[in-house]
């Protein structure tokens, strides 16, 4: 655990479907290229992330054209994500603006950290500028069982979950209430690398960067 003293760090991806795009600004609209180049989000992309399709990864070439269409339609898109792992390409994401990526495993396990995590934080820096995030495993919790997917968050804990209807609605509900009474922080996806790296300002950041 990162902190005891300093509240959980909750991080909600929630995948686009049926056309309906997540409308609350604290949670990571997580977005296909197809659907971001036809109606690209609010704030140039800053919120969101983008759906990164396997067969992309099987070529260089393939992987940069694609990122580059996505950074044309979201100037500021700096987050995506990945279904299972992400074993190459770690420089070519950084190079593209990409500045974190959340993947259900790490791979290449002995690439390691070039610069330290928080204690207990699932996350690693691969390459310069590039942060990869583990997602949490999907298992219950006594008295979480109402938010299945979610184990229940420790003090100073970074838990990054991927949740769709019906549960994102009280997800979110949870984060708020927790907020209130200063036991959780609500933030995007792509707002941890600033975090972790000190280039935000405020107690979570501070206690952030005691615990690395």
């Amino acid at each position: 655990m990162a902190d005891g003293q300093s509240p959980a760090t909750v991080v909600i991806c929630a995948p686009e479907s049926g056309g309906t795009r997540v409308r609350s600004p604290a949670v990571t609209s997580v977005i296909t290229l197809e659907a971001l180049m036809r109606d690209p989000p609010r704030g140039d992309g800053a919120a969101a992330a983008l759906e990164i399709d396997p067969a992309w990864l099987e070529s260089r070439a393939a992987l940069r054209q694609a990122l580059v269409r996505a950074r044309h339609a979201a100037p500021r898109l700096e987050a995506a994500v990945i279904r299972g792992g992400l074993g190459s390409h770690h420089g070519l994401l950084a190079e593209e603006g990409i500045r974190v990526v959340l993947v259900d495993e790490f791979r290449d396990v002995g690439r390691g950290s070039r610069r330290p995590a928080p204690t207990g934080w699932p996350c690693r820096n691969v390459a310069r500028g590039l942060w990869e995030v583990k997602a949490c495993p999907p298992r219950r919790s006594p008295g979480w069982a109402w938010l299945p997917g979610l184990p229940a968050p420790r003090r100073g804990g970074l838990h990054v979950v991927v949740a769709g209807d019906p549960r994102l609605e009280r997800l979110v509900e949870w984060s708020t209430q927790a907020a209130a009474r200063g036991q959780g922080v609500m933030v995007t996806l792509a707002e941890l690398p600033a975090i972790l790296e000190g280039r935000t300002s405020g107690a979570l950041t501070a206690s952030v960067l005691r615990a690395a």
